[in-house]
């Protein structure tokens, strides 16, 4: 609630959570609303109000999140570090100097990981 808190926690926070924090800068976006962070945890009122919420929360989002790669919050979101995706993952060249893009659809990568598992 103080402007730089985060900050002063950041090397405290999970891995998930800062990857969001950096995809939401990088994506020229202000806010992002992370439960754990939005919601005093200790305060079950406070609880209450925001899972009260929570549908107009991401009705009215511009984007929805989902670190469903990993088993924990330390898995980070795939993709935002350089590296985390192969060359060929991206793109073919079928022709010399012409590529096509390769795109697998989100549910070939949810049914491979924990997510497929949730509510």
């Amino acid at each position: 609630m103080q402007h730089g808190a985060l900050e002063n926690v950041w090397e405290m926070m999970p891995i998930t959570i800062r990857d969001a924090i950096s995809l939401t800068r990088k994506l020229g976006r202000r806010y992002l609303w992370v439960d754990s962070l939005c919601l005093l945890q200790n305060d079950e009122a406070d609880i209450q109000q925001g899972v009260d919420v929570m549908d107009k929360i991401y009705k009215h989002s511009w984007l929805t999140v989902v670190g469903a790669g990993g088993h924990d919050a330390n898995a980070g979101l795939f993709g935002i570090h350089p590296g985390d995706r192969r060359e060929d993952e991206i793109a073919r060249e079928v022709r010399p100097g012409i590529f096509i893009g390769v795109y697998s659809g989100v549910r070939t990568y949810l049914k491979a990981s924990v997510y497929e598992t949730r509510a």
